[in-house]
């Protein structure tokens, strides 16, 4: 999701990279059924969850679109068995 995030030039210019990193991390962790956040994280990023929603809301939009275009190279790469 990050790596994908860096196509986005508005998603970039407005959130630091950190941001974004730890919003995909909180992404990460959410589909895979555990705690988006917790307080270690919150203590070694600096971000509080709160922090993290604008990025999450605006990383998951990018997400829809690109499954909905035919270029999805990005999403091919990391379903593949070698990422799984």
């Amino acid at each position: 999701m990050s790596e994908y995030s860096l196509t986005s030039y508005p998603l970039c210019t407005k959130y630091l990279p950190s941001h974004i990193a730890a919003a995909s991390i909180s992404h990460a962790l959410r589909i895979s059924g555990r705690p988006p956040w917790t307080a270690t994280l919150q203590q070694y990023t600096g971000y509080s969850y709160d922090d993290l929603v604008p990025v999450l809301v605006e990383i998951t939009e990018l997400v829809k679109v690109a499954l909905t275009l035919k270029i999805q190279a990005i999403f091919k790469k990391y379903w593949s068995q070698k990422y799984l």
